[in-house]
């Protein structure tokens, strides 16, 4: 692999943004891993209006907890953008 890559755009013959379709496992990144295999380790996050039992929660996921039993100090709570991809259940 190159040492160094540049951000590249590609442009039809009108100037139109081409966006190439290729499959994650043959996309690089900068610590010689493909995207597949960081998308697999990537972190899940679950937001929560209630308890969920230590027993229940699956390894990896981060848990968040509002508005439970003892409600949390305003100054603590973190905010989340929907891209982050999480689910409220």
């Amino acid at each position: 692999m190159a040492g160094k890559y540049l951000p590249t755009e590609l442009q039809d013959a009108d100037g139109n943004v081409v966006y190439p379709h290729t499959d994650a496992s043959v996309v690089w990144t900068q610590d010689n891993r493909n995207v597949e295999e960081v998308l697999k380790t990537k972190m899940g996050l679950v937001i929560s209006s209630g308890a969920i039992p230590v027993g229940q929660r699956e390894q990896g996921t981060m848990y968040v907890f509002i508005e439970g039993e003892a409600a949390a100090n305003p100054q603590s709570v973190a905010m989340a953008s929907p891209a982050v991809g999480y689910r409220t259940i």
